[in-house]
């Protein structure tokens, strides 16, 4: 029982010989991001039997003409009367199947990255909590043509709009066949991931603030930046594939062994300060019983940090890390090369002597698409935090609670048509909670209080972004930290607490996981977790209306709890470090 993608290497060579990105070239990172590991299968299978038989859930983009014929119809609704689920994204030649009716194609208007139109859910369970709190009017957006469909056969879970209130169908609708079910998206859901969430090439300075920054690649412009579209459409899914039973691998590890509820992951940058207050933002930070990490800025190559305070920090148990630097000493509009980032390595690395993890650029500068990731991977980075919660204006969005770039889950960066449109190993982590609590001297613990409510309702990863200055020289920052510290134990809020690099390298842990699912019925289902993480990870199983169940870990009870949320009942299990027999009974 496995989840796969249908792979068209075919179409993906012909995209990318003429220039263009493959977009469901996306597919696995989409599937990652929600736990669950996927294997591709060839245009072919659709008309094999026998290559689906071992499938619990297939999902199908656009695919090459031809693809889909008589026999792969068959096929198709044979197995998914048998007990498959299927998730159509822009597919055509299935509408029987999925039970809808085409009438036309809506079409994205400017580039590649603008959205097209907006979703607004419909009650059901499979959309129940999707309203975000702070916006429940705003759906997340579709970013590619759209088919304007009806329903025929199916029920509508979301209805497609214009910008201008005009009607464009059904956004999304859900059909059962026998055993299983046919889900369908009328747009491409791969590339409204990959293109919301790594956003525009930066090319220029498109919101005039005089930077090239990352605030420049947002292709949210003009949308509320407090909704985390590509969640909510990630969580849909999840709720989708649910449905065949499958186990997901949580976004979170566990909290001291037990069931947590959100990953709060601190950081901030030392702005090259020479007075030390990068130390006392360490020792405050460890006496309040928190993790930090704090990026370390050169000018010209040297940095404000010293080595010995190096060592105290690091002796605290935080993190130090890179700031790469391309504005000091530079003229608008403070575009970068391979060799600014290798200088800057080289600095690090001769001044502390290990290489940083998890980096940031000052002012979150950026130039072109996936370069910057190149070059920070090649340097010897495996991650970067720049990925801006808000745009511009202002230019330093404090006390900001926003997913600019559509998310709080961490994501790969992937290449253009050029390079392959292959993955690259470096994590972007996004920016969420930027100095939040409080503005200079006046204090805003309702905003601090919204983080960790939606956080832990949501069960998300997120950035809490205080820079040592601040934590330093502003009373207020340290009263909204010992703030979050009260209110999160006074809600009973099982929070994981890490640094950017250590979250970095839990996640890249966690994407070399796998669950493989050995026997499932009534009665019990048999799972073989093989864990990577060495904090341990959590499998979320979903229940449905079936009984109550246990979860035992290699024979032994495993730390355990039933929630019910989303329109589901989901058996989260804690699993630790290495392989295991998990059972559910």
């Amino acid at each position: 029982m496995y989840i796969a993608y249908i792979e068209d290497r075919a179409a993906w060579e012909r995209a990318n010989r003429e220039g263009r990105n493959f977009w469901d070239a996306y597919w696995p990172e989409v599937l990652d991001r929600m736990g669950l590991g996927a294997a591709p299968l060839p245009p072919e299978s659709l008309r094999d039997a026998g290559a689906l038989k071992e499938t619990a859930a297939l999902m199908i983009g656009k695919l090459s003409e031809g693809a889909v014929d008589d026999r792969a119809v068959r096929v198709l609704s044979e197995w998914v009367e048998n007990g498959g689920l299927l998730v159509g994204s822009a597919v055509e030649g299935l509408d029987a199947l999925f039970g809808v009716k085409g009438s036309g194609i809506y079409p994205q208007a400017g580039d590649d990255f603008a959205p097209a139109a907006a979703l607004d859910f419909r009650s059901h369970p499979l959309t129940e909590g999707l309203r975000w709190p702070l916006r429940p009017e705003q759906g997340p957006v579709a970013a590619s043509d759209i088919r304007i469909i009806e329903p025929d056969g199916s029920e509508a879970l979301a209805d497609m709009k214009a910008f201008d209130g005009r009607s464009l169908g059904a956004g999304v609708t859900a059909r059962p066949s026998g055993k299983g079910w046919a889900f369908y998206f009328p747009f491409e859901l791969p590339k409204t991931f990959w293109a919301i969430q790594q956003g525009r090439p930066v090319t220029g300075d498109r919101d005039g603030d005089g930077f090239l920054r990352v605030g420049d690649s947002i292709a949210l412009e003009g949308f509320p930046w407090d909704v985390p579209y590509t969640d909510l459409l990630l969580w849909l899914l999840r709720n989708m594939i649910a449905s065949a039973s499958c186990p997901f691998l949580a976004t979170l590890p566990p909290a001291s062994g037990q069931v947590s509820d959100a990953l709060f992951f601190w950081g901030g940058d030392d702005e090259a300060a020479t007075d030390g207050l990068q130390v006392f933002a360490s020792d405050w930070m460890k006496a309040h019983g928190l993790p930090y990490h704090i990026n370390a800025m050169p000018v010209e190559g040297k940095f404000g940090l010293t080595a010995k305070e190096f060592r105290h920090i690091e002796a605290n148990g935080h993190e130090i890390s890179l700031h790469y630097n391309h504005i000091s000493n530079r003229q608008h509009p403070y575009a970068f090369s391979r060799e600014d980032i290798l200088e800057q390595m080289d600095a690090y690395l001769k001044t502390f002597g290990k290489p940083p993890v998890c980096s940031v650029n000052h002012y979150c500068t950026w130039t072109g698409w996936a370069e910057p990731a190149r070059w920070m991977l090649e340097a010897g980075g495996q991650g970067d935090n720049s990925r801006i919660h808000w745009g511009s204006p202002p230019v330093n969005p404090i006390n900001r609670y926003g997913f600019a770039m559509g998310t709080s889950i961490p994501h790969r960066a992937y290449e253009d048509a050029e390079h392959g449109n292959r993955p690259l190993d470096f994590i972007f982590q996004p920016i969420n909670a930027y100095e939040v609590g409080y503005e200079q001297d006046r204090d805003d613990f309702e905003q601090l209080r919204r983080v960790i409510d939606l956080s832990a309702r949501y069960h998300l990863t997120t950035n809490m972004f205080y820079h040592p200055v601040y934590i330093t020289h502003y009373p207020a920052c340290r009263r909204a930290i010992e703030e979050f510290i009260r209110y999160s134990a006074e809600r009973g809020v099982r929070a994981v607490h890490m640094g950017n690099d250590a979250f970095c390298l839990w996640w890249k842990a966690r994407s070399r996981s796998a669950l493989r699912v050995v026997t499932a019925g009534p009665e019990e289902t048999v799972i073989e977790a093989d864990i990577r993480c060495p904090e341990g990870a959590m499998m979320q199983l979903p229940l449905g209306k079936g009984p109550d169940r246990q979860a035992f870990c290699d024979g032994s009870p495993a730390a355990s709890e039933l929630r019910e949320e989303f329109g589901n009942r989901w058996l989260w299990v804690v699993i630790p470090f290495g392989k295991h027999r998990i059972e559910v009974r």
